[in-house]
């Protein structure tokens, strides 16, 4: 595909720069820089899906093709819920590069409530979405999924956490489908102003929108997780517990040796018996 890549490049303008990409994800990423016919410059980060990757990521869910297919469905939305695609092909992407910073480092409340307005805005744009090819199914055979391998990895120190988490699968079960990011994760939204955007659709999916809610909310206390809740719309303690607990076992079930960077890491046993306590006392 590199011709059919570079094909497109030239198409956008003449490439003056193109290096490896300081950030990491689990594909390789080329920053671009191109001047245009009109004497503008773009700027471009185009992820390769050809040149290995996937580092850390479990092979059941790895498809190269899902973040192609999520960006297809956010065509026409795209440019409030994702970066601009300019250009993607079978296994390549060129996206626009974004301004601003991640929200992790950002201590201001605004932009972290910025980011939960977005969800909000993706997840009734997409309310009532039928599962789509290429992208996860947030259903209770995938959770059931990390629970088996959260418990082949944790063993005996997940025991109390079976119950709760089959009552957090049914009640995730039963709740209203949307697309969602998947790894609404602070690392993984860019924020600029008052503009939150979302980049790395690698685990797009259909599911209940308090997944996202869940990861956006990861790490903070209950009074600041209140406040970003609240800023999406609100949501079901019971549920929210719930999802937290889900993504909890889905991080104890992930590749042992696989390493998140410092900003991604959490104690995810503590925080799935958090959840498990919530959803005992809020269900």
């Amino acid at each position: 595909m590199t011709r059919s890549l570079d094909a497109a490049l030239a198409r956008l303008g003449v490439v003056e720069r193109r290096a490896p990409y300081a950030y990491a994800t689990s594909w390789p990423l080329e920053e671009v820089s191109l001047r245009r016919a009109d004497g503008s410059r773009l700027r471009l980060i185009v992820k390769r899906f050809d040149r290995g990757g996937s580092a850390g990521k479990p092979a059941f869910v790895c498809d190269p093709g899902r973040e192609i297919a999520a960006y297809a469905l956010l065509a026409g939305a795209q440019r409030a819920f994702a970066p601009r695609c300019y250009a993607s092909g079978r296994d390549w992407l060129a996206l626009e590069k974004l301004a601003g910073a991640e929200l992790w480092q950002h201590g201001d409340a605004q932009a972290w409530h910025a980011a939960a307005r977005w969800a909000a805005r993706l997840h009734r744009a997409y309310a009532g979405l039928e599962p789509a090819p290429r992208l996860l199914h947030h259903d209770p055979r995938l959770h059931r999924r990390w629970l088996a391998r959260a418990r082949a990895a944790h063993g005996r120190a997940l025991e109390r956490l079976r119950a709760p988490a089959r009552a957090a699968i049914e009640r995730l079960a039963a709740l209203p489908r949307t697309l969602i990011h998947g790894e609404l994760y602070p690392s993984n939204v860019i924020v600029r102003g008052r503009r939150a955007v979302a980049v790395d659709w690698e685990m797009a999916a259909v599911g209940p929108a308090v997944i996202d809610l869940a990861a956006l909310a990861t790490g903070w206390g209950p009074r600041e997780r209140a406040a970003i809740l609240a800023a999406a719309g609100g949501a079901h303690a019971a549920d929210l517990a719930a999802a937290r607990l889900v993504l909890a076992l889905q991080w104890l079930g992930w590749e042992p040796d696989w390493e998140p960077p410092p900003q991604q890491r959490r104690d995810w046993l503590a925080e799935a018996h958090e959840a498990a306590e919530e959803l005992r006392c809020g269900g």
